[in-house]
């Protein structure tokens, strides 16, 4: 005899209720967010926030002893 783990039971659970018209999917599943990261050393910073292109409406710069350390969008 096999003993169902958590996530079995949870898919039997989301199609059970789906079946019966309890658990409805409004819009497709999409991404909303993602994060890119880049670690680099850099010894002189040639570029500035206007270099970056981004839909996004804020930006934010972070500094470290009067450096400019990391640049922030969104």
């Amino acid at each position: 005899m096999t003993v169902p783990n958590k996530a079995q039971n949870s898919t039997k659970l989301s199609e059970n209720l789906y079946s019966v018209g309890l658990l409805q999917a409004y819009q497709p599943e999409r991404l909303s967010r993602l994060d890119f990261t880049f670690d680099y050393f850099l010894p002189n910073l040639d570029f500035d926030e206007d270099s970056f292109v981004s839909v996004a409406s804020k930006d934010s710069q972070h500094r470290r002893n009067h450096k400019i350390q990391t640049f922030s969008f969104g």
